[in-house]
């Protein structure tokens, strides 16, 4: 990616703060060892992510703040880590 494409991916246009290169929304993958990081860490900021029009992903280790998650309509995978 050249500068002028990264430049063009973080400018604002039309009322949001990313654009697109493409059609496809840009993919945002979000990795933490607990859920905790994603409900606490990372408060409103993967929604707004989403609002933006990013496809966004959470992954996590398994705990009782992944239905948090799914309730704020995050998308979320779990996979077991060794801690």
């Amino acid at each position: 990616m050249v500068a002028g494409q990264l430049w063009e991916l973080f400018s604002c246009r039309q009322g949001s703060y990313f654009c697109r290169m493409t059609d496809r929304p840009i993919r945002l993958m979000r990795v933490t060892t607990i859920p905790m990081s994603l409900k606490i860490l990372l408060r409103g900021q993967l929604t707004w992510m989403q609002q933006q029009g990013f496809e966004v992903l959470a992954v996590s280790s398994d705990g009782p703040e992944v239905n948090d998650l799914s309730a704020e309509g995050l998308s979320h995978q779990v996979v077991p880590m060794a801690s």
